[in-house]
């Protein structure tokens, strides 16, 4: 494992609802169990932002 810093493309993105597939922009539809997936790491990331906001920094 390195430690270096890797250089990452970042796209933005917002999931939607069949239903909402009338919005204007490309609307691509997802597995229901990518989707999952994906809320589920973004619901960690912000319980880990939360814990890291709060907890003492290591000494």
């Amino acid at each position: 494992m390195s430690t270096e810093l890797e250089h990452v493309e970042v796209v933005v993105g917002e999931l939607v609802e069949d239903e909402d597939s009338s919005t204007e922009g490309t609307v691509e539809t997802c597995d229901p169990v990518a989707v999952a997936v994906l809320k589920a790491l973004d619901k960690d990331a912000e319980e880990h932002l939360q814990r890291s906001a709060t907890d003492p920094a290591p000494a």
